[in-house]
Formats: C-alpha cells, sequence, structure tokens
C-alpha cells in the first residue's frame, strides 16, 4: 500500500465551474498526507495525529494532482506524469491504472 500511496502525499485540488455566468470557477484544495503505520490497527485517532505532527516537512508541499470537470473533464498529475479525461474512473478510485 505504502508504494502505491506514497506518491499521493500533497496537494489534490478540484475546479468546478461555478453556478452561473457571473460565478468564478470554484476550487477546493485538499491536503493529503501518507503516513507509515505499524503492522496492526491503531486504537487511538490521537497516535495518527501525533505521528502527522511530529513529521517535519522539508519542503512546502506540491500540487500532486489537479481535477476539473467541465468545461470537458480532465484529470492532470504532475508527480507521475499523466493526464487523462477519465475523471469518474479516477474519482472511483482506478488512478492507479492511469500511470
Amino acid at each position: 500500500a505504502w508504494a502505491l500511496l506514497e506518491p499521493e502525499d500533497g496537494l489534490h485540488v478540484l475546479e468546478r465551474p461555478g453556478a452561473g455566468k457571473r460565478e468564478k470557477t470554484r476550487r477546493w484544495v485538499v491536503r493529503v498526507r501518507v503516513l507509515p503505520q505499524p503492522v496492526g490497527a491503531v486504537d487511538d485517532p490521537r497516535t495518527v495525529a501525533r505521528q502527522e505532527m511530529a513529521r517535519p516537512d522539508a519542503q512546502p508541499p506540491e500540487i500532486i494532482r489537479r481535477y476539473r470537470e467541465a468545461p470537458s473533464p480532465l484529470v492532470r498529475d504532475s508527480r507521475r506524469g499523466w493526464r487523462t479525461g477519465l475523471l469518474d474512473r479516477v474519482l472511483g478510485g482506478d488512478f492507479d491504472l492511469m500511470g
């Protein structure tokens, strides 16, 4: 799982057109963090939060992936260097098949 998920660590940006002609494109930016965990369940979610806070950031996060719904669907992955119009498949979890 680590090999698959580690490249997802960074910023993911979803862009959606506004509701009307006057409304600008709306953007949601989400910071994804991938942390290795020991074998077995983590009983206390605060453990993960402490690991997150203790993890040093050497550099500011980069934008890993951009998702756009319109005018035509597009997903651009800057870390792996691919792009696709199959937004529904990527949001459905098939992102690992695109690279």
